[in-house]
C-alpha cells in the first residue's frame, strides 16, 4: 500500500470517526479518535487511558484549556501529518446554547470563539498589559496566523507531540521570514513572545521568536506602540 493510499485511509478515519474508542471533549465539541493513532503521537495521551486515570474508564480527554479548533487542528496533524492554517471553526450548538443562557447571543458567542481571547490557551493567563496590547494591535492575516500557529504549538507541547511542535515552528518561521514586510505582524513580535512564553515551555519557539524580533529591532524602534510598551516599562522598574 502506497503511502498516499494510507494517509487517505486515515483522513477517512478522521472524517467519519468510525470505530473511533476515544473521545476529545472540547467547550462541547467533540472529536471522535482513534487510542492507535493518538496515543502513537502522544505519551501523554498514551499514559492517561493506560493508567488508572479517568480517562481510561470513560474514554475521553477534556481538552477545555484550549479553543476547539486548536483542538481540531492537533487531531487533523495525528492523522494527516499537517494541519490547516486557515479553517474557520463554528462553535457548537452546545456552546452557543450555553452562552445564551449566559445572556450571550449567537453571533457574540461564535466572535468570542474566533478572537484572539484574554485567557489565553494552555490554562495560564497573560500579564494584563500584554492582553491589552495584544488586542489593541492591528491584525493582519500573517498575525493571525501567527497566534494560531503559536496556540498549535502549544497543545503540542502540552501533549508531548513533538513532531507537531516541530512543524509549528518551521510554519512560524516560514510565515516571519515572509512577513517581514507586514507592520502589524513586525509590532506584534514582542507580545508574540510573551504570550508564547506563557503558553508553551518550547525553547525552540522562543528562539525563532527572538531572532525575528532582533532582525526587526530597527522597525520595531520607530514603531508608537513599542516606545510606549518600553516607557511603560522603564517607569514600573524605576518604580520597584
Amino acid at each position: 500500500m502506497s503511502a498516499t493510499n494510507s494517509d487517505s485511509i486515515l483522513a477517512q478515519m478522521m472524517m467519519s470517526g468510525e470505530f473511533s474508542d476515544l473521545i476529545f471533549i472540547c467547550r462541547g465539541q467533540e472529536f471522535k479518535v482513534h487510542k492507535a493513532i493518538v496515543c502513537a503521537h502522544s505519551p501523554v495521551i498514551k499514559a492517561a487511558v493506560q493508567g488508572e486515570f479517568e480517562e481510561s474508564q470513560s474514554n475521553a480527554i477534556k481538552m477545555d484549556s484550549f479553543q476547539p479548533k486548536t483542538v481540531k487542528r492537533l487531531v487533523q496533524f495525528m492523522y494527516t501529518g499537517d494541519y490547516d492554517e486557515t479553517d474557520e471553526y463554528e462553535p457548537s450548538a452546545a456552546y452557543q446554547n450555553a452562552c445564551i443562557a449566559d445572556g450571550v447571543g449567537a453571533e457574540e458567542a461564535a466572535d468570542m470563539e474566533n478572537k484572539f481571547e484574554l485567557r489565553t490557551e494552555g490554562g495560564c493567563i497573560a500579564s494584563s498589559s500584554s492582553q491589552g496590547l495584544m488586542l489593541s494591535l492591528p491584525k493582519s492575516t500573517t498575525t493571525s496566523s501567527l497566534s494560531e500557529h503559536i496556540y498549535v504549538n502549544s497543545i503540542g507541547d502540552y501533549y508531548g507531540v513533538d513532531k507537531l511542535v516541530s512543524l509549528t515552528n518551521t510554519k512560524i518561521k516560514q510565515l516571519l521570514q515572509s512577513g517581514n514586510e507586514d507592520e502589524s505582524c513586525v509590532a506584534d513580535l514582542p507580545i508574540a513572545i510573551e504570550a508564547a512564553a506563557g503558553l508553551t515551555g518550547n525553547r525552540e519557539l522562543m528562539g525563532v521568536l527572538a531572532s525575528a524580533t532582533a532582525a526587526n529591532i530597527s522597525k520595531l524602534l520607530c514603531l508608537d506602540q513599542f516606545r510606549a510598551r518600553e516607557q511603560i516599562e522603564l517607569r514600573a522598574g524605576a518604580e520597584m
